[in-house]
């Protein structure tokens, strides 16, 4: 980094008052130097943020640059600081300020490095406040110059987790890690908190959806997608798993009646026509009575990437929310990051949206569509290669489910009222790959377990129909 480069965020010294220790920072620089083996302890945790002072800056930038292609002692960081010509910027900017007479004398007072952990913390909490006096002046400033709200919302939520992760770092301890491995092996039997989509053929396949995980639900157009995300969002709020649901496709009202319509088996045309006999309005009306005191969020208002990403962050701290849904990935705007072309932008939607189920320790259903391509294939069954905009999407997903219908692709011999769908687990890091068969509805958007006899009666009843009309 030059010396033209290397910028200050600093305000100026009064704002600052009582949010900084340069004698603590001129002690930890000095045990790097005199205890270079103590620098790679801290490296994660430390950076030029920690540090409040042109001159403390400037020997750290120097420490950091040396350990990555020298040793660190008192003679490589003298060179470092002279060769950088960072001696002849401090004398300019301090008269008679010397800083190779500054650098010996703070390396003389360190004997030790004891304590360099704690005040490597104590750093980072100065630093922490000194960020978010910063941040407090630059949302003064923007409200002040009019930027709109939703601006300078989504800059306080980046910038908060940016404060949030400094000087964070876990020291691997087997040990811990060997409690939380057990811990996890006794939640698979007991945890009641756990996000499984409650169709038994896919629980036995991939037991439950993990923490962290972004899990993509793909098909082509009117395949089925929605109604199996919507059926796993059903029975997970039964169940009383707090979960919410972003839908760019279809209003709060339309995604309500199709929970309930396939909670109380009732065809989709009948609601749409308003041809409900008596006893189907019982049972409609029951089915609301059984949802009203679940914990579950709809939202069919937020399009922005930005927004989605500040609302679920919202539902999980405010509402513990366990798990989200999208429908669906490629409707999102993309308003965070340097946006090119369409791909580009699905790079980042992905990879936004996996960095954050990973920080708030939620699986994340996104939908997507999958390409053309399918439709030129003999058995028009979908693979990673159809994902649709992006190749970002297979590999940001930790699991990729794919939805296929055979019976869709004859659509000229007529949909069947119960037919079998192909569940392909094309991606799994943890599950690996397969495919399990389980039945769906159409008219109720319904899917559901049958028995291996039942689904090879319904098998033997779709191929034999393609037949008959064939030979008709």
């Amino acid at each position: 980094m030059g010396i033209d480069d290397l910028q200050f965020s600093l305000m100026s010294q009064s704002e600052f008052i009582g949010q900084s220790n340069l004698e603590l920072e001129e002690i930890v620089l000095a045990t790097l130097v005199n205890f270079p083996e103590s620098y790679f302890k801290v490296a994660q945790q430390l950076s030029t943020k920690e540090f409040s002072s042109t001159e403390t800056r400037y020997i750290y930038l120097v420490i950091k640059e040396l350990s990555e292609v020298s040793k660190i002692d008192l003679v490589t960081v003298t060179d470092k600081l002279i060769q950088k010509k960072y001696t002849d910027v401090m004398n300019q900017q301090k008269k008679g300020f010397d800083l190779i007479v500054f650098l010996n004398s703070i390396c003389e007072r360190i004997e030790s490095d004891a304590h360099l952990l704690q005040h490597v913390s104590i750093l980072n909490g100065y630093a922490k406040r000194r960020e978010l006096l910063q941040l407090a002046k630059e949302i003064n400033d923007d409200c002040s110059s009019m930027t709109p709200p939703e601006d300078v919302v989504n800059k306080i939520s980046t910038k908060i987790v940016d404060i949030q992760e400094m000087g964070d770092i876990v020291e691997f301890d087997i040990q811990e890690a060997n409690k939380e491995v057990l811990k996890n092996l006794d939640k698979k039997k007991n945890d009641s908190s756990l996000v499984k989509s409650y169709i038994k053929k896919v629980d036995d396949f991939i037991y439950s959806f993990e923490k962290g995980e972004l899990i993509i639900i793909a098909a082509a157009p009117s395949m089925g997608k929605t109604a199996f995300a919507l059926e796993i969002f059903k029975n997970n709020t039964l169940n009383d798993i707090p979960g919410a649901f972003f839908s760019l496709e279809m209003m709060n009202v339309q995604l309500l009646q199709r929970m309930y319509a396939t909670h109380s088996n009732i065809l989709l045309s009948k609601l749409r026509t308003k041809m409900l006999t008596m006893n189907e309005i019982i049972k409609f009306n029951q089915t609301i009575g059984h949802f009203e005191n679940k914990k579950f969020w709809l939202d069919d208002r937020s399009r922005k990437l930005s927004q989605i990403c500040n609302k679920i962050r919202k539902f999980v701290i405010r509402h513990g929310v366990k798990y989200v849904v999208i429908d669906y990935l490629q409707l999102i705007t993309c308003d965070i990051g340097n946006r090119g072309n369409r791909e580009q932008e699905v790079s980042i939607i992905s990879r936004t949206i996996k960095e954050l189920a990973s920080e708030l320790k939620i699986p994340i259903f996104a939908l997507s569509q999958i390409n053309r391509a399918i439709h030129s294939t003999s058995s028009k069954r979908p693979n990673l290669s159809n994902l649709r905009e992006s190749g970002a999407i297979e590999q940001d997903a930790d699991m990729v489910i794919f939805i296929h219908r055979p019976a869709y692709f004859q659509i000229e011999h007529g949909i069947p009222e119960t037919e079998f769908v192909e569940i392909i687990f094309a991606k799994g890091r943890s599950t690996g790959v397969g495919m399990v068969e389980i039945s769906f509805q159409s008219k109720l958007a319904k899917y559901s377990d049958v028995s291996n006899e039942e689904l090879n009666s319904i098998k033997e009843f779709h191929f034999t129909n393609i037949q008959s009309n064939n030979n008709f």
